[in-house]
């Protein structure tokens, strides 16, 4: 269905008539599909709508359908990034019987994930799958340039990557107010959006505890939120 479409869309203004697509559409076929339309017997094919049904009838294999169980039965492999887990659900999920909205998969998509991602997305709340896979990509870029600050001294590599003078490693725990000054500029300004579930807890709730404002994370502050300063040193370089 698909190398039909996508043949159809090729050739143009060409595809609007019949005869050119039949003329042409042997030279879009490749391998068994090329040796399948040379058996084809002499003078057999009379039009194009006749070459596409016989086509279809060789090679197109319905999908079966998908249950609200097999969506619920679904996990990410060991090799399968987040990304590639949801777009394998989202693909599946077109294919089912039963509608279900985006925000009722969320919950489906988040039990299925490695228990890394499960354990820190536990209790968040997410509208819909877009929002879910932005802060998954977000996260999985923290985890990496976690792993390349562990093989760097402390501060070499921040200071390598950015030119924020006020968030760089410091021993001077007032960069930790700083870092938080600056996300709640950006906030103010609308640089930066939360979700309706992320609620930002008070000054007093905060007091000895280390939070990311950006990721509402208990797991690390925001001065050593390693998508934060990303975010901030892209604004500067912009000349935001």
């Amino acid at each position: 269905m698909e190398h039909v479409a996508r043949f159809s869309a090729q050739c143009g203004e060409a595809g609007a008539h019949d005869f050119w697509k039949l003329r042409l559409f042997a030279s879009s076929l490749t391998k068994m599909a090329f040796t399948w339309y040379s058996h084809l017997s002499p003078n057999s094919i009379g039009a194009w709508k006749d070459l596409e049904i016989k086509f279809h009838e060789e090679f197109y294999r319905a999908p079966p359908d998908v249950t609200l169980a097999d969506l619920a039965r679904i996990s990410q492999l060991p090799s399968e990034s987040v990304e590639k887990y949801i777009d394998h659900f989202r693909n599946l999920r077109t294919r089912c019987m039963t509608q279900i909205s985006e925000g009722d998969c969320v919950p489906m998509v988040v039990k299925g994930m490695n228990f890394a991602m499960r354990e820190h997305f536990e209790g968040h709340c997410f509208r819909d799958l877009f929002e879910l896979i932005n802060r998954v990509r977000s996260y999985e870029r923290l985890l990496q340039e976690k792993e390349q600050r562990r093989g760097s001294s402390k501060g070499t590599y921040y200071r390598d990557q950015l030119d924020v003078a006020v968030i760089t490693d410091s021993e001077d725990d007032s960069s930790d107010d700083e870092a938080d000054d600056i996300f709640d500029a950006l906030l103010k300004d609308g640089h930066i959006s939360l979700s309706e579930c992320h609620v930002i807890p008070s000054s007093e709730e905060l007091v000895g505890k280390d939070y990311c404002k950006f990721h509402n994370s208990w797991r690390h502050n925001t001065n050593n939120c390693v998508v934060f300063r990303n975010v901030v040193q892209k604004a500067i370089t912009e000349g935001m």
